[in-house]
């Protein structure tokens, strides 16, 4: 998908939750999914340090 179509999709299912939920249901899907991006942003940093980690400990092995 190119980001020009995920873009569109994105914008239509945002227009669609706008107009379906009430103002306080919006804001507290909106913190909601704010707040889980954070955390999966958090949890692939965290993967990629352990990557990185369990890379240095193969090398210093072999």
């Amino acid at each position: 998908m190119r980001p020009t179509e995920l873009n569109a999709l994105l914008t239509v299912i945002v227009n669609y939750l706008y107009t379906s939920l009430d103002e306080r249901e919006f804001t507290n899907l909106g913190i909601f999914f704010s707040l889980l991006s954070k955390e999966m942003l958090a949890m692939e940093a965290i993967r990629a340090l352990c990557r990185i980690e369990q890379e240095a400990e193969s090398e210093s092995d072999g």
